[in-house]
């Protein structure tokens, strides 16, 4: 549960702060898609540096009383990387 002033509520900038707190209750709905991504490049001669990663990307739709808002969310991250020498 989560407490917001009137004004702010009524969507009132200049008396945001003013009011009474009310209590609003929020719930948030989500989903996740990961993909899994290797690199490779050529190092030198004979050489590849391979890097594997997580790109993921989340969905969040939080639902309050008189409003929702979806927001999106991606992030890459490197799980290894190594160098093949041969």
């Amino acid at each position: 549960m989560f407490f917001v002033p009137l004004a702010q509520a009524a969507n009132l900038p200049i008396i945001g702060n003013l009011g009474p707190k009310i209590p609003i209750r929020f719930h948030v709905v989500g989903n996740v898609q990961s993909i899994v991504e290797s690199t490779i490049r050529e190092f030198g001669i004979n050489n590849a540096y391979v890097e594997i990663s997580i790109l993921l990307q989340v969905n969040v739709q939080v639902i309050v009383p008189l409003a929702s808002k979806i927001t999106a969310v991606e992030q890459k991250i490197p799980v290894a990387m190594g160098l093949i020498q041969g």
